[in-house]
């Protein structure tokens, strides 16, 4: 491949004769894919930013790929690609990168890449193996005995090369924890499966990596005092992100902080299991203090008193504040946002915030005996260990202290609490405006950033993903939109029932689940019904069981089995019917006479009590913008755009998209929907009409 690194290379790999056709016969050329290709290595050559829309079948991943892989091998720089899925890693990493390696007669090393909980602690199965007492009980001591045999055999220790299953309790107790890792100073460090893994990444010209780990990686390299060591990625200049729609909520969730009852109950015993076991960690910490010289006293009596004291004021904390929680909650509700208002109750000024505030001097004291204690001998791994503890209850002390105080802060934050069933309470609170982070933390420091997905653009326009990104207009962005090449004219049918009741009016259900039966009848099945709601999936559900003219078809609801085993029946059965919400309208692959019907009964905006979309919308209007048009309607035409995806995933499918809500043509804002999809048949028709058009279709 003597040919320069450009347009003229591209099109010797992407053409039918070129590289990838001689190599796979079956190879179909795509100009979408080529000009794909073309403006991922432009940002390279450029140094610039590409935002990319590509259609359903242009094949992105090659197209990034190549480029990130030509890049590589030329100029020998890495790149690190992002993705939302597991799936869609695993596809990079088992099936594109390996054909391209080929095709191109490359060798480049690529490496997926995972954060340090997925890989076991040798320290810890050591410290188990000569004196820890969790694993006595006969059941956990089999499981245990399992993981160590299975430790000295395994090249990775990796939980997903487990050939067995394990109890997330067990997996905690053994994985490496990122708070309580020792890094170099640990006596397994060199044979330590996670950092042979981040030696690995290092040699990578490659790292796949989720977008959770990518922006945590970015955050920690922010932090001050944060060593090397620490970080899971190494350095890269070159960053493309796949599946970049889900960018900003994964943002939000990285740069949000909790902190919740179980989870510090968890958090405490992990200094010494006294709950479970009342020696734990104590006699490994005897023996490291009699080596030092230093009295004991106080680490077995003084601090496990304490402790339990700690313990039963949080507890009682908690207790209070779930008590206020239920004369504030709606029925069904289970987010509820901090309220200016509730300073003035008796019950949060007189007996909550006082009884969290309690804790938190306790837990400071607590934390500082225990610093105190380790400073002369934080060599020792186990002191290490305490420390690491120590310096994360301390934060979520500071948190705590913070969130009840209820001060404004300078950043722009939302703070709720969030109720679990009836086990636990969760306190959150979430940082607005991440774009500036997303920009400063992510694109700045980098040479070129790619952003692509199917859903990145609103009509072509990439203004409102360009600013939830922080990302600003320059003459170093491309933004491009490659059209489907499948025959959505010829394939694809779109319906809108125009005879339904709005879906707020308490009958919609009911009539839309007689629209549905007919539907599904004359769809033969092989049918996805997709909904924004739980409560109304199960409403429908019910409905739909009972009813008679669908006794033989085979309804499945999500949730009832996971996602992977749900769809693997749903594709084996005759006649099958799917109901489901959120994770279903995306990143789910059913090609052929499978799925050949998708019924949307509702246009998916948020839900507007969620207290995150309604300060989000609250900031926006308070910048002078209009909340409903600036963020509400673009993330549902994303949402819906994936939902309609579901339909067409490979060139001979051929299908039905049904739409319940009447609101696509009646409501003004029903033309982004409308402007967003692929060129098809479009109508709006009566429930007996659109039966009709779609028994025609087939």
């Amino acid at each position: 491949m003597d040919v320069k690194l450009g347009q003229e290379l591209l099109d010797y790999i992407f053409s039918k004769e070129g590289l990838i056709g001689q190599f796979n016969q079956a190879y179909e050329e795509r100009s979408g894919q080529r000009a794909m290709a073309q403006q991922v290595l432009s940002a390279y050559l450029q140094n610039g930013i590409a935002l990319t829309e590509a259609g359903t079948g242009i094949g992105k991943s090659l197209a990034y790929l190549a480029s990130a892989m030509l890049w590589a091998a030329r100029q020998g720089e890495r790149t690190v690609i992002s993705t939302y899925t597991i799936a869609l890693q695993h596809q990079l990493i088992e099936k594109e990168i390996p054909f391209l390696q080929e095709a191109l007669d490359l060798n480049l090393s690529a490496v997926l890449v995972k954060g340090m909980q997925n890989y076991l602690c040798l320290r810890k199965i050591n410290e188990e193996e000569e004196g820890g007492d969790f694993f006595v009980q006969e059941d956990k001591r089999k499981e245990f005995d399992r993981l160590r045999v299975w430790s000295e055999q395994s090249s990775t220790g990796c939980r997903m090369s487990l050939p067995f299953s394990v109890s997330g309790l067990i997996w905690d107790r053994i994985a490496v924890d990122p708070d309580s890792c020792t890094g170099s100073r640990c006596a397994h460090f060199r044979d330590c499966f996670f950092f042979k893994a981040r030696r690995e990444a290092e040699d990578a010209q490659l790292l796949i990596v989720n977008h959770y780990l990518l922006l945590t990686d970015l955050a920690d390299k922010a932090q001050e005092g944060k060593t090397k060591e620490r970080t899971i990625l190494p350095s890269y200049k070159r960053l493309i992100i796949d599946e970049a729609h889900h960018l900003e909520e994964v943002a939000l969730d990285v740069f949000s902080e909790r902190c919740d009852w179980i989870g510090l109950i968890k958090l405490i015993n992990q200094f010494f299991m006294h709950r479970e076991d009342p020696k734990g960690r104590i006699q490994l910490l005897e023996k490291s203090l009699n080596k030092t010289g230093q009295s004991t006293q106080a680490l077995l009596i003084d601090l496990p008193a304490q402790s339990r004291d700690i313990l039963r004021k949080l507890e009682r904390a908690f207790f209070l504040l779930k008590q206020f929680l239920v004369q504030q909650m709606r029925k069904g509700e289970t987010k509820k946002r901090m309220q200016e208002s509730w300073k003035d109750a008796a019950s949060w000024k007189e007996e909550i915030v006082p009884a969290f505030n309690d804790c938190v001097d306790l837990i400071v004291k607590w934390v500082v005996s225990w610093q105190h204690l380790c400073a002369k001998a934080q060599e020792d791994p186990v002191f290490a260990e305490i420390l690491h503890l120590a310096e994360r209850l301390h934060g979520q002390a500071d948190f705590l202290r913070r969130f009840f105080c209820m001060e404004k802060e300078k950043d722009k934050r939302v703070r709720w609490i969030e109720k679990e069933e009836e086990t636990n309470i969760y306190l959150v609170e979430v940082e607005l405006d991440v774009a500036e982070k997303i920009q400063t933390m992510m694109f700045s420091p980098m040479h070129s950033s790619v952003l692509c997905s199917a859903t990145l653009s609103q009509g072509g326009d990439f203004s409102f993903m360009r600013k939830r990104l922080g990302i600003k207009a320059s003459e170093d962005i491309s933004e491009a939109v490659h059209a489907s090449p499948f025959d959505f004219a010829n394939r694809t049918l779109f319906t809108v029932v125009n005879d339904l009741p709005d879906p707020s009016a308490p009958d919609f259900v009911g009539q839309a689940a007689s629209s549905i039966v007919g539907l599904l009848k004359a769809s033969h099945g092989g049918a996805f019904i997709l909904f924004t709601s739980n409560e109304m999936l199960r409403e429908m559900y019910s409905i739909l069981t009972s009813h008679p003219e669908l006794q033989e078809f085979v309804l499945f609801r999500q949730g009832e089995l996971g996602r992977k085993a749900l769809l693997h029946r749903f594709r084996e059965t005759p006649k099958a019917v799917l109901l489901g919400v959120d994770s279903f309208w995306e990143g789910v692959d059913v090609p052929g006479d499978a799925l050949r019907l998708i019924i949307i009964v509702k246009l998916p905006f948020h839900a507007l009590q969620d207290p995150l979309s309604e300060a989000l919308q609250e900031e926006i209007r308070a910048r002078g913008g209009n909340p409903f048009y600036d963020y509400t309607l673009p993330k549902a035409v994303v949402k819906f755009k994936q939902g309609f995806g579901r339909l067409m995933r490979h060139r001979e499918d051929r299908g039905v998209v049904v739409c319940l809500d009447k609101r696509l043509f009646t409501k003004s804002y029903g033309k982004r929907f409308l402007e967003a999809l692929p060129l098809c048949p479009k109508q709006y028709s009566s429930t007996e009409e659109s039966i009709r058009s779609v028994q025609q279709f087939f």
